[in-house]
């Protein structure tokens, strides 16, 4: 990855850009295993770049109180600040909780 001149980017951040994807990458403030698994999954591809960002959560389980920690409106700030990144791509760190929290929403009607 060669890095080039330096560019002000639209959030007037100094950029120095490099010759790569920008992977951004949003997870529960839990999770300890997510930036040394993504990077050793990107080892082998330096036109790839891992970026990171964290949303609160501090329970794992499927009550209320717990899954509310999943609520789009706190993940937001989290992905606010990936865009300040300019990553070409997001993801969703997911825990087993927020899954099924997930196939069980999908389920009910609307």
């Amino acid at each position: 990855m060669a890095l080039v001149a330096p560019r002000i980017s639209a959030s007037r951040n100094v950029v120095y850009e490099c010759n790569a994807t920008r992977l951004g990458m949003l997870t529960p403030s839990s999770n300890s295993v997510l930036e040394p698994v993504t990077c050793a999954m990107l080892a082998g591809t330096p036109d790839i770049s891992a970026h990171f960002s964290r949303f609160r959560v501090t329970e794992i389980a499927l009550d209320a109180q717990a899954l509310d920690q999943f609520d789009p409106s706190r993940m937001l700030p989290a992905v606010d600040l990936l865009a300040d990144a300019e990553v070409d791509a997001n993801g969703l760190e997911r825990h087993l909780g927020q899954l099924a929290w997930k196939f069980e929403r999908d389920s009910e009607p609307l």
